[in-house]
């Protein structure tokens, strides 16, 4: 090649020198112009500064603002992408609350449900009136966890409600102590016939606190016992700190009012039929069977003591005479 340059002569060696200047003309033309702009571009765009682009890129402006605005509409749906992945993170968050509260109140629930069972079968299991009212506050209510209440039945002779079983009273109460007719919250529960809760019994100036006994209580339950549709007597219970109850705590005070109100009515019944039974009609006097079930139970106790037993025979001459008048 040099031979041939040799022999083409001066003006060859013009033009290939003028070819290298030209390249070499072209190539900082097009670092200055292309390259170091298109470095300079590609640090902008790696550290996310989209908003210096077009200034920075030369030549390849038209082309920088296109990958700008697509960078940005990446960048916007990424942001919104994981928007809404915290929003359903957000959602998630309160539906697990929400299904911890409803397992919650469901355990609840079925606790009270549970409670209601052997309530029912506590009461039932009995048709004696005075082993009736020993076992609610032994058993009924500590199932329920209820530590402060009182159950009054209507005595018609009287006209009064008279406390036959109590938890929680103060000794200065009296565990027979009475309500008397218009007295207060409770005989308002009797004669209405409606359940009533009271969150705070401060704000209800016709609640008496027990004649004055009980200023301590703040939250009231009273719940009437039906029987038939009428009222026989009222549960009351009692809460030292307000609004401790709610309006689940009533419902299971109704169902509890229930059984109680059906189980003292049967115990009644059987007594009434047990009475009858047991006595002469015209006479009321108690018959033989009445004397048999009777000196049963007293050998039963006099053998136990070790004590002896006599047994006295009257007879009323002429009695059949009176008895068939």
């Amino acid at each position: 090649m040099s031979g041939g340059l040799r022999q083409a002569g001066p003006l060859a060696w013009i033009a290939v020198c003028g070819e290298i200047v030209l390249g070499a003309a072209l190539f900082l033309y097009l670092k200055s112009s292309l390259i170091r702009p298109a470095e300079r571009w590609w640090r902008r765009v790696s550290s996310e500064s989209g908003d210096a682009f077009p200034a920075e890129a030369g030549l390849l402006a038209p082309v920088a603002a296109a990958v700008a605005e697509r960078h940005g509409r990446e960048i916007a749906a990424l942001r919104d992408e994981i928007r809404n992945h915290e929003e359903k993170l957000r959602k998630f968050e309160r539906l697990r609350r929400d299904l911890e509260e409803t397992q919650s109140h469901l355990e609840a629930k079925i606790q009270d449900l549970h409670s209601i069972y052997e309530v029912s079968t506590a009461i039932a299991g009995t048709l004696d009136t005075e082993e009736l009212f020993r076992i609610i506050p032994e058993r009924v209510m500590k199932a329920l966890r209820l530590n402060d209440f009182c159950i009054l039945l209507y005595q018609p002779d009287t006209g009064n409600l008279v406390c036959r079983a109590s938890a929680g009273m103060p000794s200065s109460v009296p565990s027979d102590f009475t309500i008397g007719r218009g007295e207060g919250t409770s005989w308002r529960v009797f004669e209405s016939g409606e359940a009533v809760y009271i969150p705070d019994v401060r704000s209800t100036p016709d609640f008496r606190y027990y004649n004055g006994e009980r200023p301590e209580v703040r939250s009231f339950m009273g719940v009437p016992l039906l029987s038939k549709g009428k009222a026989v007597g009222i549960l009351n219970v009692n809460h030292p700190e307000p609004h401790a109850f709610d309006g689940e705590s009533l419902a299971t005070m109704r169902v509890l009012a229930t059984y109680i109100a059906i189980a003292v009515e049967n115990a009644e019944l059987f007594h009434f039929v047990k009475a009858l039974a047991d006595k002469d009609s015209l006479t009321l006097l108690h018959n033989h069977g009445a004397f048999h079930t009777r000196l049963q139970v007293e050998l039963e106790r006099a053998a136990r003591y070790g004590r002896p037993l006599s047994v006295i025979m009257l007879d009323l001459d002429g009695f059949k005479e009176i008895n068939d008048t």
